[in-house]
């Protein structure tokens, strides 16, 4: 899977630096918001899953329009934001089936799955041409999106049982986690999330640089893979110590205000 990276990365020379640079830091915004805070702000965290949650199914479902996604996408994040716990259940699975996703496809040949492998990804746009401009740049982004999509599908309906067994294993694995150790489980998801995004937006930040971080992060994969995965432990051991303390500060705050409100009413009337 990591070739429709590779593709992304020869055809960013052509897009508009707009359509990198916003969206990069957007994402290294959020993702440290949600990397640090994740547990302390679950509405901010489900918002921000239920947009990227509505953006998909819009965009995928929809008839494939990003107006269609983005509406959806504001929608998504409201009701997110109230139904936050549920939020965390949807993100817990969703990381699951991409983590066994993962290791079905980068392990395929130790697995005895390699000639179930979806076939090669084919650019939709071509990397060779004068820059486009931004509408022609987010007309290439949709191309590429929907190739990336066809793809993974594809690749899913050639995936061996051995496979779908690897994906229902970590599923498996998530909801009993969160079963028994929710703020464990919701610290760490919230980890992994913002990680990805910060990761995301550094990578197209630096395609806007010119640099060439999806051929590195592969050639130099084990010493990423120490940084993510120290990055996760980082953020889910942070916010395990200091959000809980941040809300119980700010409950006794609320407390000792309301506590002082009826004193203060009462001291007045005397």
């Amino acid at each position: 899977m990591i070739e429709i990276f590779y593709v992304f990365e020869r055809t960013s020379g052509r897009i508009n630096p707009i359509i990198l640079i916003a969206p990069g830091i957007a994402a290294v915004i959020a993702g440290l918001i949600v990397w640090l805070g994740g547990l302390g702000f679950r509405k901010v965290l489900s918002a921000i899953l239920g947009a990227v949650i509505g953006w998909v199914v819009g965009f995928f479902v929809i008839g494939k329009s990003m107006i269609a996604a983005s509406v959806l996408a504001v929608a998504a994040a409201i009701t997110a934001t109230v139904l936050n716990r549920m939020i965390i259940v949807i993100l817990a699975v969703s990381l699951a089936v991409t983590l066994g996703f993962i290791v079905a496809d980068r392990g395929g040949p130790y697995l005895g799955i390699a000639e179930q492998a979806g076939p090669a990804f084919t650019n939709p746009v071509s990397s060779q041409g004068p820059p486009l401009n931004v509408t022609e740049s987010i007309k290439a982004i949709k191309a590429y999106i929907i190739g990336a999509g066809d793809h993974v599908k594809q690749t899913c309906l050639q995936m061996s049982w051995i496979g779908w067994a690897i994906i229902g294993v970590m599923i498996i694995i998530a909801i009993v986690a969160l079963v028994y150790l929710w703020n464990l489980t919701s610290a760490l998801c919230s980890a992994v999330l913002g990680t990805l995004l910060i990761f995301a937006g550094m990578v197209l930040l630096l395609l806007y640089k010119g640099a060439m971080p999806v051929t590195v992060i592969d050639r130099k994969a084990p010493f990423f893979a120490a940084v993510f995965g120290a990055m996760i432990a980082f953020g889910t051991i942070e916010q395990l110590v200091l959000c809980p303390w941040f809300e119980g500060r700010r409950k006794r705050k609320k407390e000792a205000q309301d506590a002082e409100a009826p004193r203060s009413k009462n001291l007045w009337r005397t």
